[in-house]
This record gives structure tokens, sequence and C-alpha cells, in this order.
């Protein structure tokens, strides 16, 4: 896929480098269809135009809150708070790792792990994210311009 999306321009393009990002979430399965990842490139071709204002919103917004919003966007509500604890006790864990707590990040573990099953509970199959979920999430974002 990296060279498909080298290959439209000489970057990669922020929207769907942004959006596929999601597949890095340590604690979130997702599907892209094919339609979806097409959608993807044609919106990135018409905000690339000069001056279209998706192009310009794109711009001033971090990958990561775009990410994020996605997220919430097709999680279910439990998931997502489930989701937001599972990093926060991520990040714990490695701060006593690092502090040289390990009863204290064994505990955290397994809570990481009681945690992660319920979240697998709750969204049992990938979620696929459709272009409508990214359209939803930049106008949450604040986008109020046009798509096309």
């Amino acid at each position: 896929m990296d060279e498909l999306m080298l290959a439209e321009g000489r970057y990669e393009p922020k929207l769907l480098r942004a959006v596929t990002s999601i597949h890095e979430d340590r604690f979130v399965s997702v599907r892209f269809p094919v339609l979806s990842i097409a959608w993807l490139h044609r919106v990135n071709r018409i905000c690339n135009r000069r001056g279209h204002p998706l192009h310009w919103f794109l711009m001033g917004i971090i990958d990561g809150d775009l990410v994020e919003t996605v997220l919430h966007v097709v999680l279910p509500p439990a998931a997502t708070s489930i989701r937001d604890r599972l990093h926060q006790l991520w990040d714990e864990q490695r701060e006593a790792s690092g502090n040289h707590e390990f009863l204290r990040a064994a505990a955290l573990r397994d809570e990481i792990v009681s945690l992660r099953e319920e979240l697998r509970n709750l969204c049992p199959e990938p979620i696929e994210i459709q272009p409508e979920h990214v359209m939803e999430a930049i106008r949450r974002l604040g986008y109020a311009g046009g798509f096309e």
C-alpha cells in the first residue's frame, strides 16, 4: 500500500496517512474496505488542489487528533472509555517499569489483560472504517466545507 500512496504524489498524503495509522492502535482492530481506501485517495487528490478548504483545514490539525476522533465515531461509548483507560494504564505500566516498580507494573499488566479481553468482547470483529466515518470525524474537528 505504501507504494500506491507514494506513487500518487511526492509525499505521503496526510489524510490517508493519518486515517490508516489507526492500524497502529494497540487495542482496537480495524479494517479498511477497498472502497474506503479509494475514497481517501480521491479526496486527497481533490484537497491537494491549491486553495481547497479541506487542504488548509487538514494542514492545521494533528494526525493523532484525527485518528482519535475517527475512533470515537466508530467505537461504542463503552469501548471508547475502556480504550482510553487502557492507554492510561499502558503509560502507567511503562512508567512503573522504568522506575523499577515491578510489582506495580505486574498488577497494571493484569488489569490491562482484563480490560483488553473486555474490549474484545465488546468489539469481537474488526471495525470497518467507512468514508462516512472519516467525514464525520473531520466535521467534529470543525470542518464545515465540502469534500468534493
